[in-house]
């Protein structure tokens, strides 16, 4: 099987740029300090906002090539499928 989003991943961030207005923190009513996972979050690209606007994030996703560019941005990861939540039930507040 091939494994599009690890060839993806070096340079997955250039090809996807994040919007940094807000506008994800108002659509999803994200709270001001707290605890997010980031479910799917691959690179990391919106961790790192939400990181810098001050909250505790956890970049979840399933390859292993992704989450080392969200490493790499010094973000704590987790592989896991979201279908498997390695956490207990609120570890999170969103």
């Amino acid at each position: 099987m091939i494994d599009h989003f690890g060839f993806l991943a070096p340079f997955y961030d250039r090809l996807l740029p994040y919007r940094e207005d807000g506008f994800l923190q108002e659509l999803a009513n994200l709270p001001q300090r707290g605890k997010i996972l980031d479910a799917g979050g691959g690179t990391g690209r919106v961790a790192s906002t939400l990181v810098r606007d001050g909250l505790q994030v956890v970049v979840m996703d399933f390859s292993f090539k992704m989450l080392s560019q969200a490493a790499a941005k010094g973000l704590r990861t987790t592989c896991a499928a979201t279908e498997h939540l390695p956490f207990a039930q609120d570890t999170f507040d969103r």
